[in-house]
């Protein structure tokens, strides 16, 4: 009979050390769950309190599956078992995490503005929580030793591919922005392996995003790619992943989420690269500015 009393070891390496990375396991890996897996998972999101007086045995009759297959699930999320898992999903932070917070028809601007901001939050969370700190160093590496750099998307990552040439090239980085489906293809078969590839896709399976990274990296080119799928077709071609999960389920209510969730690693980038390289850009800023000032009144 498994003992459902847990405190977790001190120094695990490989468990979440948090409620919140917990939920982020469960969500970051949804998509890409077997179906058994996945129905554990939907009942807990649909059922926050459910673990709280659950044995391993009473969730597993309240699912419909069996005590192995939840142990299995819990290890696939980095858990040593049932019992850590439910010590750290059972948490009050969870009952904010995962309350429905979907916007109904006619809802007023008021309920509006305070699900959003809610959904906004947990965006920006979890896509800093989830995001590896070594792809993101060694993306932000990989750009300030290019020769070349080139952005590939389109929809409404394009805009965000745009606003990201314009940062870059702010801090005197040289770059490239392509929406256009057969320029992308034109210029991602003339990259080298000197440059750097970067692909923005939600879905990852944008045709102009897609077809640019697979070139490009057969030019043995550095490609990253940006996106909520971590097993989308992009990301075959991606040197460097830097996912998001903004769960949007093509509800075209929230596809300005996944714009935030891009914006936040964009963003990263672009501090990061920033702060380690002030001096050596400090002389290109300048005459970034000095355009810049050209525009206007």
């Amino acid at each position: 009979m498994q003992n459902d009393s847990f405190e977790p070891a001190q120094n695990k390496q490989t468990s979440p050390n948090t409620d919140f990375d917990a939920v982020c396991q469960i969500k970051s890996k949804f998509d890409s769950m077997p179906k058994s897996y996945r129905k554990i998972a939907d009942y807990l999101l649909e059922n926050p309190n459910a673990l709280t007086d659950s044995t391993i045995t009473t969730l597993s009759r309240k699912v419909g599956s069996t005590p192995a297959t939840i142990t299995r699930f819990c290890q696939s999320l980095n858990f040593s078992g049932f019992p850590e898992f439910k010590f750290c999903m059972g948490k009050g932070i969870l009952n904010s995490l995962f309350r429905d917070e979907k916007i109904n028809q006619f809802e007023t601007i008021t309920l509006i503005k305070k699900k959003l901001h809610f959904k906004y939050i947990q965006a920006i969370e979890e896509t800093i929580t989830l995001i590896s700190e070594r792809d993101l160093k060694y993306a932000a590496d990989s750009i300030m030793a290019a020769e070349k750099i080139a952005f590939f998307a389109h929809g409404g990552s394009g805009a965000v591919a745009q606003m990201l040439q314009v940062s870059f090239m702010q801090i005197g980085i040289p770059c490239y922005c392509f929406t256009d489906i057969l320029m992308a293809h034109m210029i991602a078969e003339q990259l080298t392996k000197n440059d750097v590839a970067i692909g923005i896709s939600n879905s990852g399976s944008a045709k102009t995003t897609v077809d640019a990274l697979k070139s490009a990296k057969g030019n043995g080119v550095t490609t990253i790619g940006i996106t909520g799928d971590a097993n989308s077709l992009m990301m075959r071609y991606a040197d460097i992943r830097l996912c998001y999960n903004a769960r949007i389920n093509d509800d075209l209510r929230y596809y300005h989420i996944a714009r935030i969730c891009e914006t936040v690693i964009i963003g990263t980038l672009h501090t990061y690269i920033l702060s380690h390289n002030y001096d050596k850009l400090k002389r290109k800023m300048q005459i970034s500015k000095g355009s810049s000032l050209k525009d206007r009144y």
